[in-house]
């Protein structure tokens, strides 16, 4: 695999008919320069044929894509398999059930081409059943450290993350889990500025079940592992991990 601009990271789990959509979104990318690799977790041979075959059969050739499956990956994990084969300057990563504008790539690329920043992100469409909804998570004005170390709100879908600074953290926290989106944002801040651009080019779609989980890739017992990353996040915090705590 040549070496590329950006390498966007896409794990994903029997859900061929969304990962259609998001695989479109990407190829409709303005910016040209990139490189996709996905990983299908929970896959057997049987459940390869079943759910993917097709998906996979119809990969277009023009493009630089890496297909790995695996039996099983917590989503840390599967992210980490696909950043060993990724050669790009910047990291972007994709969920199998949202999707990007036409130009997500090339607006964030040519910011951070003129930047220092470890990461930059953008806001996001919220949609339900094909409608638009009301945002739940706002955005602050401009990239807030205090208020992103009490909760999270920039989602993987929304960011480029610069391969050095992706590197100087020791890549995705093997035991984020679900939190893994949050921890990443807090560890890169701690060294490197974040910068938000003024721009909505992502599309986070929500599902009909209200308690279906954030991610498509999740530990199983779902539910309890979510208490148990939050108290992962709280020791970190604890432990200063991110640098001080916000300001009160």
């Amino acid at each position: 695999m040549k070496g590329s601009k950006v390498s966007i990271l896409l794990p994903t789990y029997r859900r061929p008919g969304l990962i259609r959509r998001a695989l479109s979104s990407i190829y409709l990318q303005s910016l040209e320069d990139w490189e996709l690799v996905v990983v299908e977790n929970g896959s057997t041979p049987e459940i390869q044929e079943q759910y993917f075959q097709d998906v996979v059969s119809n990969l277009p050739e023009q493009y630089e894509i890496t297909w790995l499956t695996v039996p099983w990956a917590s989503l840390p994990d599967a992210l980490n398999l696909a950043l060993e084969r990724a050669t790009g300057k910047y990291i972007a990563i994709q969920e199998d059930d949202d999707e990007w504008l036409a130009d997500f790539l090339s607006t964030v690329v040519d910011h951070m081409d003129d930047c220092t920043c470890g990461m930059a992100y953008v806001h996001q469409f919220e949609v339900k059943a094909g409608k638009p909804v009301r945002i739940l998570n706002r955005l602050p004005e401009k990239f807030d450290k205090d208020q992103l170390l009490v909760a999270s709100y920039i989602s993987f879908p929304n960011r480029l993350i610069r391969r050095e600074a992706l590197e100087k953290i020791g890549g995705f926290h093997p035991d984020g889990g679900s939190a893994t989106d949050w921890i990443t944002s807090c560890l890169v801040s701690k060294d490197w500025p974040i910068c938000q651009l003024d721009e909505t080019l992502v599309v986070h779609h929500w599902h009909e079940d209200e308690n279906a989980p954030n991610y498509c890739l999740v530990e199983p017992g779902w539910t309890a592992s979510s208490v148990r990353y939050t108290l992962l996040q709280r020791k970190m915090l604890a432990r200063g991990d991110f640098g001080p705590w916000p300001s009160q």
